[in-house]
């Protein structure tokens, strides 16, 4: 197994979502968006808008604490492990 480290860096479009596994690990799941502008083969410039919906597993007492994350709007950035 193999495995890579994703980061996405973007704006928040809202407030990240806090919810607890029947264990009692925090869940914070974060709506992430980035922005790519280009210019087309016409000349026109071209935005484009991608979004990611990240989960966030908190173990411990880190979890709880929902002023550790940016709020809506607010830039910010979080990685991820992606296991192929």
């Amino acid at each position: 197994m193999s495995y890579h480290k994703i980061i996405i860096v973007g704006n928040l479009g809202r407030d990240p979502e806090m919810r607890y596994t029947p264990n009692g690990s925090a869940v914070t799941t974060m709506n992430v968006a980035t922005n790519r502008v280009y210019t087309d083969q016409t000349g026109q410039r071209v935005k484009e808008t991608t979004w990611f919906r990240v989960p966030h597993v908190c173990l411990g007492q880190a979890g709880g604490k929902r002023e550790q994350f940016p709020a809506e709007g607010q830039y910010g950035a979080c990685g991820r492990r992606a296991e192929t």
